[in-house]
């Protein structure tokens, strides 16, 4: 008998609800302050199409990691995703997680993992399953995000706080110019 033993990538996708994901709809995304992980990504169109393969190809013994080609930086993902991202100094995150995992399932794992990231190599799914994913990690990413996730910080929003403040700096310093004496 064959053993097949898949270690998938966080997996995401439009109809993915798993701790991951829900990190991502958070208003916020806490972080651990001085710490930019990378992560992989695999969309659930390619966890589908690898367990079939595994189920119903030519029989494989062995541990295969999977995951979408690429990495991504958990600050590129928290852009992606439109949340502000709220950095946590190291010593205060364990009362963050216990506070944030109130509504959100925040595990010492996860904390871990939002810290040090985890990046495996896939080439033995490709050598040995003939598993190549359809997405990379950052596009399948890209399209969990547009179809999940409601952005709170967008380019328009960012330019128009961008105008305002500085037609509010335009105004002050008229004011301020005003008032001096020459």
């Amino acid at each position: 008998m064959a053993v097949t033993v898949l270690r998938l990538a966080n997996q995401v996708g439009p109809t993915v609800d798993n701790p991951l994901t829900r990190y991502f709809e958070l208003p916020v995304c806490p972080t651990v302050l001085g710490f930019d992980p990378r992560l992989q990504f695999l969309h659930e169109e390619d966890t589908a199409e690898v367990l079939r393969r595994a189920t119903l190809g030519p029989a494989q013994r062995g541990t295969f990691n999977v995951a979408g080609d690429g990495v991504v930086l958990l600050s590129q993902a928290i852009r992606i995703a439109g949340k502000p991202p709220l950095p946590i100094p190291e010593p205060l995150v364990n009362r963050v997680a216990e506070l944030v995992g109130r509504t959100v399932d925040f595990s010492p794992e996860q904390v871990h993992f939002l810290q040090y990231g985890r990046v495996a190599d896939t080439s033995a799914a490709a050598a040995q399953l003939g598993f190549t994913s359809k997405w990379t990690s950052l596009q399948a990413f890209e399209d969990f995000a547009s179809t999940r996730l409601r952005r709170l910080v967008t380019e328009e929003r960012v330019t128009r706080l961008e105008h305002e403040a500085m037609a509010l700096l335009r105004r002050a310093t008229g004011w301020l110019t005003r008032e001096l004496p020459r």
